[in-house]
């Protein structure tokens, strides 16, 4: 499981991480963490914390990416 804690721009981000990869799917939004499954969660959560903060629309933003 990804995890991705941030309080803003929450649905952008799951945008983001659905179109960065197929098969990185939304589980569910349980107050500010979302929630993502992968069939790589470790590679995947790495990958997807570099492009998250390459793109311009969440560079500013304060967020945590975490695999468990």
């Amino acid at each position: 499981m990804i995890l991705i804690n941030c309080a803003m721009l929450q649905d952008d981000i799951i945008q983001f991480a659905e179109a960065y990869d197929e098969s990185i799917h939304f589980v569910k939004k349980q107050g500010l963490s979302l929630q993502f499954t992968s069939n790589d969660d470790q590679t995947f959560a790495s990958e997807l914390k570099k492009a998250l903060k390459a793109d311009s629309r969440f560079k500013a933003l304060y967020f945590n990416v975490e695999q468990r």
